[in-house]
């Protein structure tokens, strides 16, 4: 019975043995969350445009997908609310709450990735803004009206302009001028569709 008590003992120590070279095994690598790995750097790589008043709708559908990459949507629409700051702990003292610690680091990352992406002259809005969702919602306020505004007066212009007394090379210069204006603001004219407008225009001129 002794030694058949000794062997039940032993097992469970074998089992609690880590396996070897376990301080480099991929899920302790996993651990690490992947937006600190992220530099200022690569997100001027990934939106390699600052933020105006013409490019907003342009610059929001490059940065969404860079939110869905890091997980870090719920900061912006709200899924992901803050932690409470502190916690009761098991010996019934309030302590620093991880969590938040964790979210903090991961909102205020988010916040200096948005600002790197924004113009000079837009950056003293940014004074007092303590949040990312908060920023993202002010430039969303000030900006998608404008956006809009723009996308449908470049449309009116596109439907309207003809050659009428303008060189060739001219017209064909504001034709394109106008297509490239739509592209900023993510909505792009096909290359046949830029063909149609202007021969329209051409057409409308006679």
């Amino acid at each position: 019975m002794a030694a058949s008590d000794a062997s039940s003992d032993s097992s469970p120590s074998l089992a609690a043995v880590p396996p070897p070279h376990s301080s480099s095994s991929p899920i302790e690598s996993h651990s690490i969350p992947a937006f600190t790995t992220v530099t200022v750097q690569n997100i001027s790589g990934m939106v390699p445009i600052k933020l105006q008043a013409s490019n907003y709708l342009l610059w929001k559908n490059l940065f969404l997908p860079i939110l869905r990459k890091f997980k870090m949507l719920g900061l912006i629409n709200g899924a992901e609310p803050p932690p409470s700051r502190t916690i009761l702990a098991a010996d019934g003292s309030i302590v620093d709450n991880p969590a938040f610690d964790l979210w903090y680091d991961k909102d205020q990352s988010l916040m200096i990735w948005i600002i790197s992406t924004l113009s000079s002259d837009l950056l003293s809005h940014t004074v007092g803004v303590e949040t990312s969702r908060a920023l993202w919602e002010l430039l969303e306020k000030r900006f998608a009206g404008v956006s809009r505004a723009t996308i449908h007066q470049l449309r009116s212009r596109l439907q309207t302009l003809t050659k009428g007394n303008l060189p060739m090379v001219t017209y064909l210069q504001q034709m394109k001028e106008i297509a490239a204006g739509l592209g900023a603001a993510s909505h792009p004219l096909t290359d046949a569709d830029l063909v149609a407008y202007i021969l329209a225009g051409l057409l409308r001129g006679i």
